[in-house]
């Protein structure tokens, strides 16, 4: 990689990246393989602690609320879960997968699925997972809970201020 000029390698990125997860101001998440049941070693996703942080760095001029609604699902998770990964399996990435109290989870995550061209895309990596764990869509479409073939589509607002997730 070059920015103005100076050349950063992958390792001095990579340093850099443990480096802010060590600080906690990055949380790293693990890429999970779904069919071989293991955690990757390969690219890490990292999510925010703070997101008011991460608004003072980032350019106020891009619109990334699909991007913040995820990190603050990723965070919820945390707390609610512990571990959460981001999911690799042969229909594409999962948001996040959870194996916590009540057992394994997908998640996926998307501002906005009124448009039928991103909920086929956004349910049908969740599709391609032949188990029967729960699968939840969130977003911020402000709609009542709707099922999508047992992909249960929820109000992210009502996701996040329901205490007994164990129901979703």
């Amino acid at each position: 990689m070059t920015s103005l000029v100076t050349k950063i390698t992958a390792p001095t990125v990579s340093s850099y990246l443990d480096g802010l997860s060590d600080a906690f101001i990055l949380y790293p998440a693990h890429r999970y393989d779904i069919k071989g049941k293991r955690i990757l070693k390969q690219e890490k996703k990292y999510y925010a602690v703070d997101l008011g942080m991460r608004r003072i760095l980032c350019s106020n001029n891009v619109r990334d609320i699909g991007r913040l609604l995820e990190n603050v699902v990723f965070l919820e998770l945390m707390r609610r879960e512990g571990d959460v990964y981001v999911g690799q399996s042969s229909g594409g990435e999962i948001d996040f997968v959870t194996n916590g109290p009540g057992g394994c989870r997908y998640y996926q995550v998307s501002e906005s699925v009124h448009d039928s061209a991103t909920l086929d895309r956004e349910l049908s990596s969740l599709r391609a997972v032949r188990d029967n764990y729960p699968k939840t869509l969130i977003t911020l479409d402000d709609e009542r809970p709707y099922s999508h073939e047992g992909i249960r589509q929820v109000y992210a607002l009502d996701w996040l201020l329901n205490e007994d997730h164990k129901k979703q």
